[in-house]
Order: C-alpha cells, then structure tokens, then sequence
C-alpha cells in the first residue's frame, strides 16, 4: 500500500448554516454537499465526504453531517464510527440549539478527541463565541479540546487548523490492522460496468481486493457472503487499505439494496448478531433531567434500530432491539426518542449473550451481577459468572485476553471442582446400586452434570484419578476389577465346563450357577466370557482352541464337521460359526462350507 502512512476520520458537528460545508471545502477543495438541491438551499441535507493531505505522512477524511434539527439522526450514523470531530461554532451567531443536540450526541457516543472551530472569524471577533462555547463543552468529554478560529472566506487559520489536525493524528489510537472487520455502510450505488459500491469508515482490520466478507443486511437480518473486486480511498486505488479512512468498496454480485445504510462488512465467522444485550446507562448532566423511555431508539455506527429498554436498577439496563446487531462488549448504543427528537444518553454494552429472568427478582440479582462487568470485555468475569464459556465464543464477544481453554471451553475453577464432586458422587452411587455395573453412559454423566458439551465431561474426568471412558461408559478402577460374587460366578462356570469346554451351559444351568444376565454381562465385559448369542457364553481360550482345530482341516470344512470337531451341539456351533465370522477369523465359501482366516487369537471384544 503506497500513500501517507497514517489516516484519520473526522466529523463535523454543529448548528445548520454555521459553515461546515464552507470548512470542509477550503481544507480540502471538494464539494461535500453531494445533492442538487444541497447547493442550491446551502444547507445539508445528508452526508457529505471530502478528504486532505497534510503532510507526506498524514491524511484526513471528512464526514459531513447535517446541522438541522430534522437530521439529528443522520448526524449520528455520520458520526457513529468516527473517532473525532471538528466542532464548529460561528462567530457570529455563537452557540445555538443544534450545537446543543450535535453535543449530546457526540457526548452520547463517547466521543472524547476533536477540535472546536471557531468559523467566520472575518465577520466578528471568534473570542466570546469560543468562550460561550467552552461554557457548554465543559458539560461533556471534549472539555478540553484545543480551538481554532478560521474564516472560510478569507483563509485565516486554515494553516493552523491543518497543523491542529495533524497533532491530534498523531496522539490518537491507532487502528489496529490484524483486528476484526466490522465497517458500518453509509452509503450504496451501482456504478455501471463495476456493480455495487458501498462506502464507510474503516475503523480496525484489512481491506483487501480479493478478500471474502460478510454482508450483513441490518434491514432484514440477513447475512451473504460477498467478496471485494476493488477499493478505492481518498480518490486513489490500492489492492488493500487498513484504518483509520474512509473506504469505497466494491462488491461482486450484491444488489446495492441489499447494502443500505446501517448495513455492515464484517470479517466472517468473528461476530454474533444480538438482539438482546445488558448494558450500562449513561445518562450526562447534558441530558440531566430526561428519563429513558421503555421504547426509543438505538444508534450505533449507522444503524437505527428500534428498541425496549428495562431497568434494571439506577445503573443498569436490558435493551432489547427489533433487528439483531453484531454487537460487541464495550459498544455504546445512543439512545433517542426521534418523535420528540430528545437524545436521553447511552447504553454501554456489558454482555451480549444474556440469561433470561426466569423467576421474581432475577433482575435485581442480574444488575448485582453486572457491577463486575466493565466496557472493556473481561473474560475472566464472564467464565466466573457463567462457569463455562466455548473460547471462541468469548472472541466474538470482543475479549481479547483468554483464559487457558480446555478443548476449546474456557472453565472457572470453581465450577470445575463442583463438577468434578458430582462426578465422584454418581460414579459412586451407580456402583452402590449396582456393583457389577459396567459404569456411566457418557451421555447419561453429561446430562446429569449439565455439561454443554462431552468435551466438558473429559475435562472433568481428567481431574478424577482413575476415571476413564471405555466403550462409552465413564468407569474407574472398580469397575475394571471383578467383585467376589463374579469371581464365585467364573469359578463355578469355568468347573461346569472343565470335562466338555464346548459344552456351554443352557439358560437352566445358568441359574442353577447363580448367574444372572447382568453378572454374565459384567464376566463378558472384563473378558472372562464371550457372549455367542442370547444366553450362550464360552470362554475365550475355548473359542481359540475352537480356531485351531479347524484350521487343521485340509480343505473347507462344513457346519457338521465343525461341530464333531468340538464334540458340541448345534445348539453352540451354529452361534460360534456366525461369531467367528463376525469378528473376522472364518468366513463362509461356497456351499455353505467355511475355511479360517485368522488363526491367530484376536480381540474378543470386538463384537
């Protein structure tokens, strides 16, 4: 990327017909008023974009933003993703009702870096409008931004105003080019031959041609997957661009209404879209005396979305918006009430996946909550309230420093332990129940410790000694080890078989033994027994030695001489056939007859 090394955005603020556009113009030679009829009232009436060169090193843009009381809201979407601002009061007319309401909102935003421009400085001495001025801004966060008087007119200060941008450039954060995308669309068209265009203010991340992005349509709550053929910043085009600037991209095969103003570009996969978020209220001694209305509306970036606000309590409040918003925790949502055309405050969002109040007092217990969360996200104190969170889950949620995840889910100790309590405690009450048990169906352990994910009980299992997973059954050390009412069980077995080992005993003599389904079961699972089907068990030397007569047999041998071989019955051989052909070690050739294919002992579990 070729061009000055360091870009910004600002806006501008203040009362209709104090001279913005006139401002903007003599800095940078562009026409900001974009419409007709813009130029011809001498008013704006909607956003307008010019850019400067101040030195080899450092570029501005400019948004423009109308000044009349009617485009209150456009101001903020101008303003919504700008860091700073010009300020501008004439020195003629002084402070008025718009430079108010233009400070609410910025005040609202969270803005805190500008310049106060002191305008027409050729027509009445600028001193007592820039002292009017700082009487007002000392209410809000640009108490302390530096002044310039200029006059559009003639040209006085302009040099000054230039040098003040420049120094302000280059104290501000900067943008952070391996961050996330996620630029707020102010504008859409369709250029003939080239498709759809959409400009914005790139704040963090990459722009790249060629790159693939999420298209987030505010309007509908729709998300395409879209993919830049070209960009375009300050009138020069380049193959990539990072912030802070103003950006046109544009776009393969997107409809331009699909990207209406208040739409997003996003990086894909790195943002949850919310409709619900907890926040913290911020209402300033500019808006003191105003109370939050339970309907308004919510701005942020250049998006207008109606919403229902909650309290909480004094401090903090739910707000529920009727379209989903990428939203992340830090974020300020301006609220207003546009029929009487009141800005109340803001609403920093504190979390945006939120529990739902499910009984009395769920709120007030969710607010005592909440005094830990702050406006930048903290992901310790989201894994402590919540005990367990996925790690990605908590990136998209904007926290930047993890916690070691366990695969993939990020745990709070406590939770953790009490987890790790409830396993030892079920694990012991199955074996109490049933001593020969063959252990916990893994989903069963999940459900009953309330896991998300199975993931979470291996983690847990890891903290228990002897715990394992085998065939799906959570198990320790007692399970592996045979009680002594089956170690009684196989010995009696193992002396009814010891004249005839092929001889496997019939369900009557099976009960005369004492040994019932679940005790022949638990003798299967440690591999004493193999079960050849319902209610016929053989050992497994006896099935070895059942292989190796017949791999003595000179050609394929049918199911009659297998069963001499063994001096059994068909009530045995037939089953022992088809398991040895399950598990592979005989397999079935023509005329029924059978051959081996694995003489050599294999797994007896592998049924």
């Amino acid at each position: 990327m070729t061009g000055p090394a360091k870009s910004f955005v600002f806006a501008t603020a203040g009362h209709v017909d104090h001279g913005k556009s006139a401002l903007i113009r003599s800095l940078t030679g562009i026409e900001p008023d974009r419409w007709d009829e813009e130029q011809r009232r001498g008013m704006t009436l909607d956003l307008g974009f010019a850019w400067s060169v101040l030195s080899n090193d450092v570029q501005v843009a400019f948004v423009d933003v109308p000044g009349h009381e009617r485009f209150v809201s456009t101001m903020l979407a101008g303003a919504g993703s700008v860091p700073a601002v010009l300020f501008v009061v004439s020195a003629d007319e002084g402070w008025s009702a718009q430079s108010s309401e233009h400070l609410q909102g910025l005040d609202a935003l969270g803005v805190r870096d500008g310049i106060l421009v002191i305008t027409k400085s050729d027509l009445m001495d600028p001193e007592l409008a820039e002292a009017e001025a700082r009487e007002h801004l000392g209410e809000s966060g640009l108490a302390d931004i530096p002044s310039v008087a200029v006059s559009a007119a003639t040209g006085a200060g302009l040099d000054d105003l230039r040098t003040g941008l420049a120094r302000l450039v280059e104290r501000l954060r900067p943008p952070d080019s391996n961050g996330d995308v996620r630029m707020w669309l102010d504008r859409a068209f369709t250029i003939r031959g080239a498709g759809t265009v959409v400009t914005g203010t790139l704040t963090d991340g990459t722009l790249r041609t060629g790159q693939d992005l999420e298209l987030y349509d505010v309007h509908d709550a729709s998300t395409t997957r879209v993919r830049i053929r070209a960009l375009e910043s300050a009138g020069s085009r380049e193959e990539s661009y990072v912030g802070i600037r103003r950006v046109a991209v544009n776009l393969r095969n997107v409809p331009a209404t699909q990207a209406k103003r208040g739409s997003l570009l996003l990086t894909p996969d790195r943002f949850d879209c919310s409709n619900v978020v907890d926040a913290r209220l911020h209402v300033s001694d500019l808006s003191a005396g105003l109370s939050v209305p339970q309907e308004c509306t919510a701005h942020i970036g250049t998006a207008a979305v109606h919403c229902r606000v909650r309290r909480l309590d004094a401090e903090f409040v739910r707000v529920t918006l009727d379209t989903a918003l990428p939203l992340r925790i830090g974020d300020r949502l301006v609220l207003r009430d546009p029929g009487r055309r009141v800005i109340f405050g803001s609403a920093t969002v504190l979390d945006t996946a939120v529990p739902r109040f499910t009984r009395r007092g769920a709120a007030t217990a969710r607010a005592a909550a909440l005094i830990d969360y702050g406006a930048v996200a903290d992901a310790r104190v989201l894994v402590r309230d919540r005990g367990i969170v996925r790690a990605d889950e908590l990136s998209r949620m904007g926290c930047a420093d993890l916690p070691k995840a366990t695969r993939g889910w990020c745990i709070d100790p406590n939770y953790l332990q009490q987890r790790v309590e409830q396993i030892v405690a079920l694990i012991d009450d199955d074996l109490r129940r049933n001593p020969d048990s063959r252990g916990l169906s893994i989903e069963t352990a999940r459900q009953q410790l309330d896991l998300p994910h199975l993931d979470v009980l291996h983690a847990v299992l890891a903290k228990v000694p002897g715990a394992q997973v085998i065939d799906g059954f959570v198990v320790d050390e007692r399970h592996t080890s045979m009680t002594p009412t089956l170690q009684e069980g196989l010995r009696k077995f193992m002396t009814t078989i010891a004249d005839n080992p092929f001889h496997a005993p019939d369900a009557e003599a099976l009960r005369e033994l004492g040994l019932s389904s679940r005790e022949l079961s638990a003798l299967c699972r440690h591999g004493e027994l193999v079960s050849l089907a319902s209610g016929i068990y053989l050992t497994p030397e006896t099935i070895d030695r059942s292989v190796s007569r017949f791999a003595e047999f000179e050609a394929p041998f049918t199911l009659g001489e297998a069963r001499e071989a063994l001096g059994t019955t068909r009530r045995v051989a037939v089953p022992l056939m088809e398991y040895l052909a399950r598990v592979g070690r005989t397999k079935r050739v023509a005329d029924g007859r059978h051959v081996v294919v694995a003489p050599i002992k294999t797994a007896h579990d592998a049924d």
